[in-house]
């Protein structure tokens, strides 16, 4: 049994300041010549400047149950909510806030397989009446024409 990948994506919800939705999508193989009941629990967890889990998770996926015929695979997604997501952005005018989905393939009580799924949040929309918007913040998009 092992999770091929994770895929985090965003909805077509723009975050606000007080919550972020993700959608999750991980692959799970069953790789052995019997099916397998599984469990897929998926724990979001803020990340520090280096990349290390901080305290508790910020969010969770609900957890979710399949039958996985042998040599086969199934998709597992779901959605979870951040609530007051720290956005991403790039420096040295921004900060590259991170998350990391956790993601635990179970066996009845048994952990089979575990895979993390690094992620930002960021806020990019464009309004034809008021322009481009990246980080929830009007941006001036700036034309340069060079000589050939």
């Amino acid at each position: 049994m092992s999770v091929i990948g994770g895929l985090i994506s965003p909805l077509r919800k723009f975050p606000s300041a007080a919550s972020a939705t993700v959608k999750l999508k991980v692959t799970v193989d069953n790789d052995s010549r019997d099916s397998a009941d599984v469990t897929v629990v998926t724990e979001i967890f803020a990340l520090d400047a280096n990349g290390d889990k901080t305290g508790a998770a910020v969010a969770s996926i609900a957890p979710m149950t399949s039958q996985i015929a042998a040599g086969t695979s199934t998709v597992a997604d779901g959605t979870g909510t951040i609530a007051n997501p720290k956005l991403w952005g790039p420096p040295p005018t921004q900060k590259p806030n991170r998350y990391v989905a956790v993601t635990t393939v179970r066996q009845g009580s048994n952990i089979v397989d575990r895979y993390e799924t690094k992620f930002g949040v960021r806020t990019l929309k464009f309004d034809p009446n008021h322009g481009f918007f990246h980080q929830r913040r009007a941006r001036q998009i700036k034309r340069r024409v060079r000589s050939p």
